[in-house]
């Protein structure tokens, strides 16, 4: 509970191995987790910018 008050999300199983095939190996990973009261987990679409 301490992360999610801290605005601190944590993600878990995502598949980077697209983005790093042509050698690239920095980028900005950009979420909207939806803010639900009470809740501390949050379906994300997150957005890999390279």
């Amino acid at each position: 509970m301490l992360l999610v008050q801290a605005g601190i999300y944590m993600l878990e199983h995502l598949d980077l191995r697209q983005p790093c095939e042509d050698g690239n190996y920095e980028g900005v990973i950009a979420v909207s987790p939806l803010k639900v009261t009470g809740a501390t987990g949050s379906p994300i679409n997150p957005v890999f910018i390279s």
